[in-house]
């Protein structure tokens, strides 16, 4: 498969290729709905996420690999970076972080959600990524925002440019206002678009099907 992908990318225009393909901000959930086990599922589901062999090779693909920064938030003025913008340009590089997540321990535990506030530290750091083909903003969440500035505030102050926000709601099936939430006030940008896990249990799966969604390569035939 990694031949495969790195023929793909001899077939893009020269242009389309940029230091990096794609620079991703994983903005994770850790308001007092999140309880130590499902916070514990929410990181092992990142990093399961990561290293799946798929996965990697998007990730790591020689001569346009990806970035990644991850934050947790909670409060209005909770948020703690967990990783600054790092290049995936191998897979000693996906290990490092790997590692790094799967020491860090939890910065907050009863704080409450908000999601504006998690924009507002997302668009920082959006504006720091390296130059890449395209930036990405995934905010994880569970529930909808109770404290902070509202999302519709936010998003109207801030000049997110080109940067596409995409969301991963743990529990939508089951609480459809949240995804109709997101889908109206949070996600934005071309192809933006939300992922469901029905529970933490499923965090795993959901975040590799997102990740694979927003790894692919697209080729513009001309």
């Amino acid at each position: 498969m990694r031949l495969a992908l790195a023929f793909l990318i001899l077939l893009l225009p020269a242009q389309a290729i940029a230091q990096c393909r794609v620079a991703l901000v994983l903005a994770l959930d850790v308001s007092q709905s999140v309880d130590g086990r499902e916070y514990r599922l929410q990181m092992d589901g990142i990093i399961s996420a990561l290293t799946d062999p798929e996965v990697l090779d998007l990730l790591t693909l020689p001569g346009a690999p990806a970035a990644i920064s991850v934050f947790e938030w909670s409060g209005p003025q909770e948020r703690f970076r967990i990783l600054d913008w790092t290049m995936l340009t191998d897979h000693a590089a996906v290990a490092r972080v790997v590692a790094r997540l799967s020491t860090h321990e939890r910065g907050f535990s009863f704080g409450p959600t908000a999601l504006g506030s998690a924009l507002e530290a997302a668009h920082a750091q959006a504006m720091l990524a390296p130059a890449c083909g395209r930036v990405v903003v995934d905010i994880s969440g569970d529930g909808l925002p109770n404290a902070g500035p509202r999302v519709e505030d936010v998003n109207a102050r801030l000049d997110w440019g080109d940067t596409i926000i995409n969301g991963l709601i743990v529990g939508g099936d089951t609480s459809p206002e949240i995804t109709a939430f997101y889908i109206a006030d949070v996600i934005r940008g071309p192809g933006a678009f939300t992922e469901v896990a029905s529970d933490y249990t499923d965090y795993a799966r959901a975040m590799r099907r997102k990740l694979l969604r927003e790894l692919a390569i697209q080729v513009v035939l001309r």
